[in-house]
């Protein structure tokens, strides 16, 4: 595949699956299994699909590498768990937790005897898929294309965008302006620790400890409603 198929790739197949993902989430709207299935197709089929065409190798496609001077890294997971905290200790005022919690037991169809299993999955196998798909796939091979630093804010601009549909009905037309700007600043965040321990594993591990955090919220909410 030349350059401008590699540009046509990765500008249309990406925005075509979040597209999707959204018209899943806001029209079809299935159960959280549902839509789980669904985008691990879509992600996962885009990689192999490139690694097809391209003759590459899936782990380095998705710039999977043994992690390097992993010390500190425990240091940005506490710091993005006490960030996350923090955040919602903040805002709580601010946020609408009935339509929160009507997301996760309507929309989701989480309940008090599902949720702590699929809490467990969004932190630890979401999570992973995210960061193998937008920090390891998107950013490295879009780099060779328009810069690493116009792609990892084009792979920043789609990670935000795709959790809109996600969050859309949990806050205010403001606060959600707010939460998608933020959302594309954690994603230039996680793409700073990739590249800083050149691993997407390390950026996984960083969003599985804000994941943690996130769901813990949600748990407390369906628990004592």
């Amino acid at each position: 595949m030349g350059r401008k198929g590699q540009w046509i790739f990765l500008l249309t197949l990406p925005q075509t699956a979040l597209a999707l993902l959204w018209w899943v989430e806001q029209v079809l709207r299935p159960g959280y299994w549902g839509k789980s299935i669904i985008k691990v197709i879509c992600f996962t089929g885009i990689i192999l699909l490139w690694c097809i065409l391209q003759g590459a190798n899936p782990r380095e496609t998705v710039f999977l590498h043994p992690l390097r001077r992993g010390r500190s890294l425990p240091f940005w997971c506490a710091a993005m768990v006490l960030g996350v905290a923090g955040l919602f200790l903040l805002l709580r005022p601010l946020l609408d937790t009935d339509a929160i919690l009507t997301s996760l037991t309507a929309r989701e169809h989480l309940t008090r005897e599902n949720c702590l299993f699929v809490f467990t999955y969004v932190s630890v196998v979401n999570s992973f898929l995210e960061e193998v798909f937008f920090r390891g796939f998107l950013t490295h091979r879009a780099a060779g294309l328009m810069g690493q630093t116009g792609a990892a804010v084009y792979s920043a601009v789609l990670f935000a965008l795709y959790h809109i549909a996600i969050v859309s009905g949990w806050f205010s037309p403001l606060l959600l302006a707010l939460a998608v700007a933020g959302l594309g600043a954690v994603g230039l965040a996680l793409q700073w620790i990739c590249e800083r321990w050149q691993s997407a594993a390390a950026s996984w591990m960083v969003h599985a400890a804000a994941n943690v955090v996130i769901n813990a919220i949600g748990a407390i909410l369906i628990f004592t409603s």
